[in-house]
């Protein structure tokens, strides 16, 4: 069993059909965080949600960089992080063995939202 790497309890093993995927990953129940394997993430970031305005609720900056281990590989395997190419403001952390990565409370909605401005852009080829 592996243990959320901010609040230490339990994760709990989730899946979710989509189409004619199947999705696997872990979720904490306390601090809403989740840990998924590359490819989900790779399936995941393909969703793009337009929005008008973007409510992002994800932990501060300062918070983003305390050092966490790593659920799948255990204590003393450090997580790497890296800002998502999409979004910036959210800071991944991932495990160089394992490809596992650990997506904070709203990173994955950060990471799915897109604001009308941006949207249009990219569909008008100004970006």
């Amino acid at each position: 069993m592996m243990n959320c790497p901010r609040c230490e309890i339990p994760l709990e093993e989730s899946q979710q059909i989509d189409v004619d995927t199947q999705l696997d990953f872990h979720s904490c129940k306390s601090c809403d965080g989740l840990w998924l394997s590359k490819p989900v993430l790779n399936y995941l970031e393909k969703i793009k949600e337009p929005v008008i305005f973007e409510f992002l609720q994800i932990d501060s900056e300062l918070d983003q960089l305390i050092g966490l281990d790593c659920p799948s590989c255990g204590e003393g395997n450090l997580m790497k992080k890296a800002e998502h190419p999409r979004d910036e403001r959210v800071i991944m952390d991932y495990c160089e063995a394992c490809e596992g990565i650990w997506l904070d409370k709203g990173e994955l909605r950060a990471i799915q939202q897109e604001g009308l401005f941006d949207s249009l852009a990219k569909f008008i080829g100004l970006y």
